[in-house]
């Protein structure tokens, strides 16, 4: 039995979040909620797909994401490798052989990021494979796992 509750997706940077929960919104008849509106949630709101930014944890809403889960409410972390954000976030460094320090700060940070997204996630999800293969097998965790 499938029970209606909001979520959230969250990941490292260049995930495309917005885009994949516009993708799985119609399926779950569910809106889609802007990284910037997760701070006007509330146990009272209407369920809809929450996009939580990266830096979710450090922004001061650690708090505000496990009212989130404690009000039954599931978050999704979806695994991308550090190497594909790093791609993602900073396209004109791939060759800068100056880059070569920050891409090993980045990957030190995204771990810890990482890590610590994980502890604050009820699901995680692999992100191999195309875009659409991505939409449904998060599609598939969820309902597999009750949420509507």
């Amino acid at each position: 039995m499938s029970r209606r509750c909001s979520l959230a997706l969250v990941s490292l940077p260049g995930a495309r979040l917005q885009e994949l929960a516009q993708a799985i919104s119609p399926n779950l008849g569910l809106p889609v909620i802007g990284a910037e509106d997760f701070g006007s949630w509330s146990p009272h709101c209407a369920p809809a797909v929450f996009v939580l930014p990266s830096d979710v944890l450090e922004s001061g809403a650690t708090d505000r994401v496990e009212d989130f889960r404690h009000a039954g409410n599931p978050v999704f972390f979806l695994d991308l490798p550090w190497e594909d954000s790093w791609h993602a976030m900073n396209p004109e460094n791939l060759r800068d052989p100056n880059g070569l320090p920050w891409r090993a700060a980045y990957r030190r940070l995204a771990k810890s990021r990482r890590e610590q997204l994980m502890a604050h996630a009820d699901h995680t999800v692999d992100v191999d494979g195309t875009f659409t293969e991505l939409a449904h097998r998060l599609l598939k965790v969820i309902t597999t796992n009750g949420y509507s």
